[in-house]
């Protein structure tokens, strides 16, 4: 039997626009650094049923918890997001933001056909938090 717990901490920066000198008529625009705590514990168990046939089972929990300090625009709901609908900016604390957890299952099985030469499949559920566009 495996088990065991993991964590990670996210500094994400997504983006900055910045001009290249002096002169440039860019205009310098940084987007906020966001922070988020991902956690999990784990466990699981593989049986050999026979010589031949072994089954792996086994079920992680994952949470991700998006952390402050954060600044965020409220838009008008009747129109799309853009600078001229937003009505107000709105900033929230330092702390957890907002949570999103659940189970992840695996399922995967062994058949050894000779020496060298076996058939494995799997089945696994996943959850992936963090999207980059």
């Amino acid at each position: 039997m495996h088990f065991g717990v993991a964590s990670v901490l996210y500094r994400l920066e997504p983006g900055n626009y910045l001009p290249a000198h002096e002169s440039s008529l860019i205009r310098e625009d940084r987007l906020q650094t966001e922070r988020a705590l991902e956690t999990a514990a784990y466990i699981s168990d593989q049986w050999e049923i026979s010589h031949e046939w072994t089954v792996s089972v086994g079920v992680r929990y994952s949470m991700l918890n998006a952390l402050g300090e954060r600044a965020y625009n409220v838009y008008d709901g009747h129109y799309l997001p853009s600078q001229s609908t937003i009505l107000r900016t709105d900033s929230a604390g330092r702390g957890i933001l907002k949570t999103w957890h659940g189970p992840e299952f695996r399922l995967s099985a062994r058949y050894i056909i000779g020496d060298n030469t076996s058939l494995k499949a799997g089945v696994n559920t996943m959850r992936q938090y963090i999207h980059k566009i």
